[in-house]
């Protein structure tokens, strides 16, 4: 795609201490742990991830 302006954006992430190892792991972790509510309300059975809603940070989403 290219358009106005040309944004170029770069995410990168660490711990505290530099360690990309640590935040590697939380980075890992976020949308299982912050899935749990909608796992929770949804029906009984087998559930998939596109069963579920979408899953992202709190307040990023409008919908």
């Amino acid at each position: 795609m290219s358009g106005e302006p040309h944004l170029k954006i770069e995410f990168s992430h660490h711990g505290e201490h530099g360690d990309h190892n640590v935040s590697g792991m939380i980075v890992t972790a976020q949308r299982p742990v912050n899935s749990v509510p909608a796992v929770v309300a949804a029906k009984n059975g087998l559930v998939t991830a596109l069963d579920l809603p979408l899953v992202t940070g709190r307040g990023l989403v409008v919908s």
